[in-house]
């Protein structure tokens, strides 16, 4: 499974983003890729790294399998893990590994 990481601008960040992603990747499966999206690149689900309430980042135009998740501060991490152990096994019945 691949999943983009799109962060803001990080004009106002409350957060350290960088060390977010790293606490989610490391309670993620090995075989997860994660790669910075832009508007040309389609992944399976996209994790929107804002650093304020504003969240100003522009990711509407990326394109996703299975949609994205906003994330405005650190405390959303259990909702990402979440989502990405959903969206794990819905990938992996698709390509028919069960």
């Amino acid at each position: 499974m691949e999943i983009g990481v799109k962060y803001c601008g990080g004009c106002n960040s409350k957060y350290d983003r960088t060390e977010f992603l790293e606490k989610i990747k490391s309670r993620c499966s090995k075989d997860i890729i994660f790669k910075n999206v832009n508007h040309n690149t389609e992944v399976d689900f996209i994790i929107v790294l804002c650093g304020c309430k504003t969240a100003c980042a522009d990711y509407l135009s990326l394109k996703s399998k299975h949609g994205f998740v906003l994330v405005s501060n650190e405390n959303e991490i259990y909702t990402v893990i979440k989502k990405i152990d959903e969206l794990e096994g819905h990938v992996s019945r698709k390509k028919g590994e069960y």
